[in-house]
């Protein structure tokens, strides 16, 4: 078994330098100031051992700026069956709503909704695309509504 370590800045770098994302679209995920990210890119990794300089970033800024650069760096790779049930997901878990409450939002039927969730069935091209679309019509409008 092997080990790879992700190194977040070099792929936040790559995917910058490769057009997948711009700094103004990162600092709107993320509500992380665009200097303090381009300082992310240009310190060196820490040497082995206790580092005593002040860390760019907050423990759950990192978590959070990790887990981002993770999921773009892999989205290619990731399935659209994957993709659905991740949108669903994010609705639930980051959410709260219940399946329940994404079929009545959505005009889903609730079957269909906890299909998607559990990956019982595949659905048709058709079906996934009405249930993305409206839950992505949802997602949207969750986000519009936090802070900024």
């Amino acid at each position: 078994m092997s080990t790879t370590s992700f190194d977040v800045s070099r792929e936040l770098a790559r995917l910058l330098e490769e057009g997948a994302i711009t700094m103004k679209a990162l600092e709107a995920m993320t509500g992380i100031d665009h200097v303090r990210l381009r300082k992310l890119l240009v310190v060196a990794p820490a040497a082995v051992g206790m580092d005593s300089s002040p860390a760019v970033l907050t423990g759950h800024e990192a978590a959070r700026l990790s887990a981002l650069v993770a999921q773009l760096t892999e989205a290619s790779g990731i399935g659209d069956d994957d993709r659905l049930r991740a949108t669903l997901e994010s609705l639930t878990g980051a959410l709260h709503l219940t399946p329940g409450n994404i079929a009545r939002l959505t005009g889903l039927s609730t079957d269909v909704v906890q299909t998607v969730l559990a990956g019982d069935r595949p659905l048709s091209s058709d079906e996934k695309y009405v249930v993305a679309i409206r839950c992505s019509y949802l997602v949207n409008a969750a986000n519009l509504a936090r802070p900024r």
